[in-house]
């Protein structure tokens, strides 16, 4: 087939293997589309017998053979890939050279997609070697690595070839390069005097030179083997449900769980441990009808598609997810087997969505065969069906408790304390409880039906699970009104009237019905610890909190 019909019928993806092709050759096509990859392929059409053929000659296997000495190497048989410019009539004392295979820089283009895109002998063997690579590490965390060579650099699998950068210890963050041509003479030689004087010839030739610098965040996972999935069964012990008249839920704030690298290799969380083994303790101790977790699972920092992310949050989700997958297993264990275990989806939870969106687009919503949600949903990856979860999605989706009291995550937020609650309870006549502000607070109005009767409804928030000194949960406002604190929901079954109870924490302690709560959280750390098989900081808390 003509070279031309070649090129038309190529697919992006060939054009695009065929332009990297011959950058390893030494000779870079800069074509965006196959029409101008087929002008610039006749443009050097039968140019490489003639004298300026020697300046477009293919670098790579140029060094490799003209380098060989051919007086010290009588047995040596160039590579048959390309011509050497050359008859078979040579210098004295200089080895035969074979007949050229190559004729025409078509010729070129067809033995590259006739042999499958394989490179010439020596090239990759030859160009890294002359590769100058350079380490810049001022923190045991973060690396920048330079590289300046004259072999093609066009991609990530490129780079990690040449500077021979270890991915399984190293994440790529962010990369920038340039390349630019310069002139110069090769001295190459031909054959000898009769006094053993070598002959040297000099030709121009063209060399591309390439410049990348890539920065790396070091992976915490490296060797890192993932836990087992925790599947709660039905045989399993648990709680029975109280029997005294009320129903009762149990509420969870905000957790916002994430981590924050530190340099010894442990992560420093963006929840705060008191607060979860509180949560555990009083799920313990009410064994509720039911158990509501707010929203935003998890912080999701390094998801973001609209704010920077900090340094040491990068690498931070996998140990955030298991960290997640766990307590979500403890809390359906310690439930009464027919006590619903509710998580809602937030806008923290939502910056996964997005990011997967700008990455898949239409296969971000595709669901396997035989499944319920999502295959890319973080609901999927959490395992949420397997673990008996009732996860409310998308963002903004409500759950009726007890068919008559509203739970949503939230989207508003007033700035002052009171202010949020009081503007939700408004214009509606039934309760609700919501999070997203990270306050505690709550009121009641009446509602009046035929007759003069009454009833009271309510709306309520319980603050929030994650850490609330300033600047070490990502926040637009350095310094906020945050509160900590869990929700209690009662139901009384004879009157139907509902009523809640918010119960603040206050640095690991919280009293309820007078009885009094202390967090133990490094026990809980060194389970989690254990369990999802990476270390976590002990000592986690700074002055203050």
């Amino acid at each position: 087939m003509q070279i031309s019909k070649r090129i038309l019928n190529m697919t992006d993806g060939k054009r695009d293997q065929l332009s990297r092709d011959l950058a390893k050759y030494g000779d870079y096509v800069e074509a965006t589309s196959r029409e101008s990859l087929l002008v610039l392929i006749q443009q050097r059409e039968g140019v490489i017998t003639g004298q300026y053929g020697r300046v477009l000659r293919l670098r790579a296997w140029y060094r490799v053979f003209k380098r060989q000495d051919p007086c010290k190497s009588p047995g040596y048989t160039p590579p048959d890939l390309l011509l050497s410019g050359r008859s078979e009539e040579n210098e004295e004392g200089s080895a035969p050279l074979q007949e050229e295979k190559h004729k025409t820089y078509a010729d070129l283009i067809n033995d590259i997609l006739d042999s499958g895109s394989s490179p010439p002998p020596g090239a990759d063997s030859v160009m890294p070697e002359e590769a100058k690579v350079e380490y810049e590490q001022k923190h045991p965390d973060y690396m920048t690595v330079n590289v300046k060579a004259q072999a093609a650099v066009m991609s990530v699998d490129d780079f990690v070839r040449v500077s021979k950068l270890d991915t399984t210890k190293w994440h790529i963050v962010s990369h920038s390069g340039n390349t630019w041509t310069t002139a110069m003479k090769l001295k190459t030689r031909v054959g000898q005097k009769e006094d053993g004087t070598p002959i040297y010839e000099e030709e121009p030739i063209v060399v591309r030179n390439w410049q990348v610098s890539v920065k790396c965040v070091r992976r915490i996972d490296a060797g890192w083997t993932p836990p087992e999935v925790m599947i709660v069964k039905a045989d399993t012990i648990r709680p029975k449900r109280r029997n005294d008249g009320h129903l009762v839920a149990l509420v969870w704030p905000d957790l916002q769980l994430g981590y924050r690298r530190r340099q010894n290799d442990k992560l420093i969380p963006l929840h705060d441990w008191r607060c979860i083994d509180l949560g555990l303790q009083l799920i313990e101790e009410l064994r509720p009808d039911a158990l509501i977790n707010s929203g935003d699972t998890v912080d999701g920092a390094p998801w973001s598609t609209k704010y920077p992310t900090d340094p040491d949050l990068v690498g931070t989700m996998v140990p955030t997810l298991h960290t997640a997958h766990y307590l979500m297993a403890a809390q359906r264990a310690m439930l009464p087997i027919d006590s619903p275990c509710v998580w809602h989806h937030g806008n923290h939870d939502m910056r996964y969505d997005k990011a997967v969106g700008a990455a898949l687009k239409d296969t971000a919503s595709y669901v396997k065969p035989g499944d319920k949600r999502p295959h890319h949903s973080l609901g999927a990856m959490l395992d949420v069906d397997k673990l008996g979860i009732e996860y409310i999605e998308p963002y903004g989706a409500s759950y009726w408790l007890w068919d008559s009291i509203e739970s949503i995550h939230g989207d508003t937020v007033r700035s002052e304390p009171g202010a949020t609650t009081s503007a939700a309870l408004k214009s509606r006549t039934y309760s609700l409880f919501f999070g997203h502000i990270h306050r505690v607070e709550g009121c009641y109005k009446p509602v009046f039906g035929p007759n003069g009767r009454h009833r009271q409804i309510f709306a309520a928030s319980f603050g929030c699970m994650c850490r609330t000194g300033a600047g070490i949960v990502p926040a637009v406002k350095h310094k906020n009104l945050w509160q900590h604190g869990f929700g209690v929901i009662r139901k009384c079954l004879s009157s139907g009237v509902e009523t809640f109870e918010p119960i603040l924490v206050h640095r690991g302690i919280c009293h309820y019905q007078g009885k009094r709560f202390v967090s133990d959280a490094p026990r809980l750390v060194a389970e989690v610890s254990k369990s999802i098989g990476i270390p976590l900081e002990q000592n986690w808390l700074l002055p203050g909190e």
